[in-house]
């Protein structure tokens, strides 16, 4: 979740890291310890802009999908998140079929762009090979260390980490064109 928008909703001023324990979205004890993400399906409830939104955290091991395959059940739609520079694992698959059997539109946010080895053009990579065509609506803007926000493929907007929007960089402009096509 984006910073602009948990300040937003209201919801923290802080972003947690599931690594360090600090994620306000894993709350158990097994799951501040920073080894493993959410083992359960976590439900949270908040209003922003005149309309009330739940999310529900799902585990994204595959170990404890159990929780992600109900959770599903009761919902409209999916955030998929796919890591930079891991991409699909065994475990996507399996959700993404949950997901159609279900007939739930889906967002896939590929998380981690700022880490070392990351590869957005990987991560797609990694959903095309199980058969889904992504549609890519922002791209980032740097790499890894450098990352510095993303250019809006919709709006053709360049938009910073703070959430500031602006002009697309002169040196992106063709691959943003690109892109979007």
């Amino acid at each position: 979740v984006s910073p602009v928008f948990v300040d937003a909703a209201g919801a923290t001023h802080e972003l947690g890291k599931v690594d360090e324990g600090t994620s306000a979205l894993n709350y158990l004890p097994e799951e501040q310890d920073g080894h493993i993400a959410s083992i359960s399906a976590h439900i949270y409830g908040f209003d922003w802009k005149d309309n009330h939104l739940t999310l529900v955290d799902t585990p994204g091991d595959p170990n404890y999908w159990g929780d992600g395959e109900v959770a599903l059940q009761a919902l409209d739609g999916a955030v998929l998140v796919l890591d930079a520079v891991e991409g699909a694992k065994s475990g996507t698959q399996r959700v993404l079929g949950d997901i159609e059997e279900l007939e739930l539109a889906v967002i896939c946010f590929i998380n981690g762009l700022d880490r070392e080895r990351a590869d957005i053009d990987g991560a797609l990579a990694s959903l095309e090979a199980l058969d889904v065509k992504p549609v890519l609506l922002a791209m980032p803007i740097g790499s890894h260390d450098s990352l510095s926000g993303v250019v809006d493929l919709v709006h053709m907007k360049s938009v910073s980490a703070q959430g500031q929007e602006g002009e697309i960089p002169e040196e992106l402009k063709d691959e943003a064109e690109s892109r979007r096509e």
